[in-house]
């Protein structure tokens, strides 16, 4: 068979009924932890190899309601990388002109792409009488940090020339082509509501 391909995928939910530890992707009602994916065509040449996506990324969530944490991370290798080849920024994240994600230069060629996520969310509330007043205080909190790397060798065939007033054949160090992205945000809410009198 000129065809090799196999695909691994891992659902958590512990425990099923409440689950406080799951994988971090909805997929047919179910949640994904982690999936691998294996293609390999002798007869055209093309070959891939995905721990995760850029877009739907391997990963856990432990939640202990006032608190939630999640964990993801990919890593993609071939001449036939997803689209995007790296993860773009989260929503969280403003950016300023195009997303890296959305460069067509990172979609022309083969190399490899890696990246991770950490999320964490925090939720409480509290209240107290204070002369038959009843008012209650919340509070929320969110952070995350993140990285994605990419290493490509750019395929200039595909590429009008000049591309962004540069020769195609200047691009990177022998058409390899670096680039990268870090981040990192956070954010809190404080508020108190009168609920009503004893």
């Amino acid at each position: 068979d000129e065809i090799l391909s196999g695909m691994f995928a891992a659902y958590l939910a512990a425990p099923p009924k409440k689950p406080m530890i799951y994988g971090s992707v909805k997929e047919d009602g179910m949640n994904l932890a982690g999936k691998i994916e294996l293609y390999v065509n002798a007869k055209t040449g093309i070959w891939y190899f995905y721990v995760g996506r850029p877009d739907k990324m391997n990963g856990i969530v432990i939640d202990i309601k006032i608190l939630k944490l999640m964990v993801q991370s990919y890593f993609v290798m071939g001449n036939q990388l997803p689209n995007p080849p790296i993860a773009p920024m989260p929503p969280e994240v403003r950016v300023s002109g195009k997303s890296l994600a959305d460069s067509p230069l990172l979609k022309m060629g083969s190399g490899f792409a890696f990246g991770a996520r950490l999320e964490i969310t925090g939720k409480g509330n509290a209240a107290v009488s204070i002369l038959g007043c009843k008012l209650g205080f919340y509070a929320s909190v969110k952070a995350g940090v993140g990285f994605d790397i990419l290493f490509i060798k750019v395929n200039t065939s595909q590429l009008p020339n000049p591309y962004c007033g540069y020769d195609v054949s200047d691009i990177g160090i022998n058409k390899w082509y670096a680039a990268g992205q870090l981040f990192g945000y956070a954010s809190m809410q404080v508020g108190a509501k009168a609920c009503g009198y004893d």
